[in-house]
């Protein structure tokens, strides 16, 4: 289902845009759209990817879905594991926290990562520069 309002924003924020509408959808008179969304409502998928600590597993427990069954759904829609959307929400708020001055340690243990160094060695690789270095170029942009 193609959905071209959202397709400028990051790949999690689409697909959070898209559970919302999916949740709207569900309201609708529409049979078939109730059916497909009544099983993957989001009432808050990201809190649910919090409480689960952002590990894949954990969070089909919490949807009640199994993790086959959500591999394949965000397959289908997002072309990307429920772990890759995980990780690229973490990443997401990792951004945000450290935008707004939060230390490295204290990002690290609220997103869940056991050891700072592994936050550090996941957000390189995913920005493709240190945290530091980052916040130096965020400050600049703003």
């Amino acid at each position: 289902m193609p959905l071209p309002e959202i397709l400028s924003k990051p790949k999690p924020q689409r697909i959070i845009s898209f559970f919302e509408r999916s949740a709207c959808l569900a309201r609708s008179s529409d049979v078939d759209s109730i059916t497909y969304t009544s099983r993957f409502q989001a009432p808050s998928w990201t809190q649910r990817a919090g409480e689960a600590e952002y590990r894949a597993a954990q969070f089909a427990k919490l949807s009640g879905k199994s993790l086959r069954t959500l591999e394949r759904y965000f397959r289908k829609q997002f072309q990307m594991t429920p772990q890759q959307w995980l990780d690229h929400l973490r990443q997401s708020k990792a951004e945000k926290m450290a935008s707004s001055g939060a230390r490295t340690k204290e990002i690290a243990y609220q997103l869940g990562y056991k050891q700072p160094s592994h936050f550090c060695r996941q957000f390189k690789q995913s920005h493709g520069l240190p945290l530091k270095a980052w916040k130096k170029e965020s400050a600049i942009r703003a």
